[in-house]
């Protein structure tokens, strides 16, 4: 069951992946040695080993969320920050949440070959809402603080779809709003900017029936309507937590 419910942790993209040939683990039960569900500690000795790598800057003071494994024993996921005071020669502190599928046995553990994974860095960032979330709300709020929203920007979409010119100008504003991820909303924004370039440079409307901006605002339009179909349109702001055992 473990390999087919984490089976995706071997896929996920890291932003650069460390090949470790040697190190010592310290593998505890959760809240043991200020960790906590998934979220480990890593020796100022080890982050400074990685950090010398010339094609990769890992920011100071920056907890961020990890891959790890070794072929054929283990994986394991979560969040790792820097300690100082970790025991004589401990380079790892993860609690056994941090393994998904088959965990090891408790206690110091000299493992090889490690990879190791950087996912992400804390960081405020902008996601885009689907069902997912939406399924924790009740139909009451969603009905009083989602559905208001999402119908005064689909009115606003339907009004400008009547006009080329408004359309245009809906193109240009802010409602065609920026995210981090994934690669389609990334997409989507640089598609956006370089209309909006177009656009602003055609003071007299000549490229409105262009086949090259008819395809891209057909596209944009297309594709708001999507997520105002999947996520209502709202973008909330997201954060790396972390636990705080002071």
């Amino acid at each position: 069951m473990g390999q087919i419910n984490y089976g995706s942790i071997l896929m996920t993209e890291c932003l650069k992946i460390y090949p470790i040939p040697q190190l010592t683990i310290l593998i505890v039960q959760d809240k043991e040695h200020l960790t906590d569900d998934c979220h480990g500690k890593i020796s100022h000795e080890l982050l400074n080993q990685l950090r010398q790598s010339e094609d990769f800057a890992i920011p100071a003071n920056t907890p961020f969320q990890f891959r790890a494994g070794i072929t054929n024993a283990w994986v394991a996921k979560g969040t790792l920050q820097v300690e100082l005071n970790l025991p004589q020669g401990v380079d790892l502190v993860m609690p056994l949440s941090c393994f998904k599928g088959h965990k090891p046995t408790l206690g110091i553990q000299q493992v090889a070959s490690l990879k190791l994974g950087i996912v992400n860095f804390a960081q405020k960032r902008s996601v885009k809402t689907s069902y997912t979330v939406w399924q924790w709300f009740s139909q009451q709020a969603i009905t009083h603080d989602v559905l208001p929203i999402t119908q005064l920007k689909a009115e606003t979409l339907v009004a400008a779809q009547s006009d080329v010119k408004q359309l245009c100008q809906l193109v240009q504003t802010e409602q065609w709003v920026k995210v981090d991820e994934p690669e389609e909303e990334r997409e989507e924004e640089a598609d956006g900017k370089i209309l909006s370039e177009i656009l602003k440079h055609d003071i007299y409307g000549q490229l409105l029936e262009h086949p090259y901006v008819v395809r891209k605002i057909e596209d944009l339009v297309r594709r708001r309507w999507l997520t105002l179909a999947t996520s209502g349109g709202i973008n909330f702001s997201s954060f790396m937590a972390q636990p705080c055992l002071e």
